[in-house]
């Protein structure tokens, strides 16, 4: 995709791949009226506040809700911030297509890697080490702007975020098995941070420019990353004695 919209966009004007991705969506929105419903199953009203605020008070929903905030989050930064260093160093739209195509790339290596670990890595231990670990890998766009650095960041970025995506959500389900509500409840509500952080990331991102660049906009985004995850962290622990300490173990 961003390979093709790169190129299509250098050689005919940056309408393109929209006018391209539009048709293509009418294309898709044809062929979903064909699809057949009659016999799905409806369900009535089950008291979504309730679900939620109980599906809150388990450890693993929590810890998949940071995952997607995190995974939301930093995708829309990097894709804001991204795109704006490689142009200024000179890069064309097929080289950041490009940039962009291979990143996507590991991020689908990376799903299917974390997919072969299996439940092993459904954890909330996972969602702090992914977490940690992709605070440490905007280093290169925090220590330089050459498009070599931008685009190891953005590699990096990827594939470390498919694993928060990849976990985040079996970690929410188990969570909601757990907490006995619906799974429908859960998805919603990770869906409903995910679109929210999409939102506001890049916003912040942004308004943080202006003052301080694209390279301290990253240093902000480490620093909030890595201490939001360790004071997280100790207030999980802080409630240890609450949820007991075997099941808090086991949740982990």
């Amino acid at each position: 995709g961003p390979a093709f919209a790169g190129f299509v966009a250098e050689y005919f004007g940056l309408a393109a791949p929209f006018v391209v991705a539009a048709g293509m969506t009418i294309i898709v929105t044809l062929l979903l009226t064909t699809i057949d419903l009659e016999g799905v199953s409806s369900f009535g009203p089950t008291g979504i506040l309730a679900s939620v605020r109980s599906a809150a008070g388990d450890p693993r929903v929590l810890g998949a809700t940071v995952a997607v905030a995190i995974a939301g989050a930093s995708s829309a930064l990097v894709t804001l911030l991204a795109p704006l260093e490689l142009q200024s160093s000179g890069s064309s739209e097929g080289s950041i297509g490009i940039a962009f195509s291979v990143a996507a790339g590991l991020f689908i290596v990376g799903s299917i890697a974390t997919k072969r670990i299996g439940l092993r890595a459904v954890r909330l231990k996972t969602v702090l080490a992914a977490g940690l670990i992709l605070a440490f890998v905007v280093s290169p766009a925090t220590a330089s702007s050459a498009p070599a650095c931008v685009v190891l960041m953005l590699c990096a970025t990827s594939a470390v975020r498919s694993v928060l995506w990849a976990v985040g959500y079996p970690l929410g389900a188990s969570g909601a098995n757990q907490a006995g509500v619906g799974l429908g409840v859960v998805m919603g509500l990770l869906n409903l941070v995910w679109a929210l952080s999409s939102v506001v990331s890049p916003l912040l991102a942004g308004a943080l420019v202006g003052p301080f660049g694209a390279r301290g906009t990253f240093a902000i985004s480490q620093v909030v990353l890595g201490a939001g995850l360790v004071i997280g962290w100790l207030g999980f622990h802080v409630r240890m004695p609450e949820i007991g300490r075997a099941s808090w173990r086991e949740r982990v």
